[in-house]
């Protein structure tokens, strides 16, 4: 038999949900209203662990931090999100003072101490003759290389032993007492791609700028007619970032995309 505070849960998400799809019909005249309530019932929804994406455009991306700031809290602000959603193509290409081409997505917690966050990577797969011209190979694969930067001799010389640094121009690492010279060029660190089968994996992490996944324009096949619908695979990399199995927020996570 479900619980009373269960039952309590399941209808108050119901009536959020049931607040968006109002909230985003066309013409809608009380949207700033509606959605300082929307902003409440969504902090009140959320466990200590969980988030909030907000989805939202030029027009009220200014305004909409506002009230996020006012609701869950300056300090529980943690990221303001740029996706690209298309490139610039048909009458675009004429627009004044530059194209919009972007959306915005505000990243909140209710707790930014306790949040739950999974790294996010992006994944491009390219084949062994394009990473034959792209990266540097020696015996244990294809890898880019990164100056030194902060690294000291102690981490150098372990990064060493482990074959990971490359000296450029054809110099050789010299290691004396603890210290490190070259005989020719400058010390960088090798950062290897996995190799499965014929193709090379290219792995990084998400920052901010989102590019890898483009809008609904560019895979018609999932539009449903939903003003602020998100691609399967947007969705998907914000609930496995902010949520794990069998979490208690990420029942809240598959409806708090709220838009312009």
């Amino acid at each position: 038999m479900k619980s009373r505070s269960k039952e309590l849960i399941d209808k108050a998400i119901a009536a959020t949900v049931s607040m968006i799809e109002v909230y985003n019909k066309p013409g809608f005249q009380y949207r700033a209203e509606t959605f300082c309530i929307l902003a409440i019932n969504g902090w009140e929804l959320l466990s200590e662990q969980g988030s909030l994406y907000l989805h939202c455009d030029w027009r009220m991306n200014s305004y909409l931090r506002l009230v996020m700031d006012e609701v869950f809290g300056k300090s529980n602000f943690l990221n303001l999100v740029t996706w690209r959603r298309q490139i610039v193509r048909r009458m675009k290409t004429r627009a004044q003072f530059m194209p919009f081409s972007s959306d915005y997505i505000y990243l909140c917690a209710k707790d930014k101490d306790n949040a739950i966050w999974n790294k996010i990577e992006k994944v491009n797969t390219i084949s062994l003759k394009e990473a034959e011209r792209k990266y540097k190979k020696d015996d244990k694969g294809f890898f880019r290389t990164s100056d030194r930067g902060a690294y000291s001799n102690e981490s150098i010389i372990k990064l060493h032993q482990e074959g990971r640094v490359y000296v450029s121009h054809g110099g050789k690492l010299l290691i004396k007492d603890g210290k490190i010279s070259v005989t020719a060029g400058k010390i960088a660190i090798k950062y290897y791609r996995e190799t499965v089968g014929n193709k090379v994996l290219e792995k990084t992490v998400a920052d901010n700028i989102w590019d890898d996944i483009p809008g609904l324009g560019i895979k018609p096949h999932e539009y449903l007619d939903y003003p602020t619908q998100k691609p399967e695979a947007r969705l998907e990399c914000i609930i496995e970032a902010s949520s794990n199995k069998n979490s208690k927020n990420s029942f809240v996570q598959r409806e708090s995309f709220w838009c312009q």
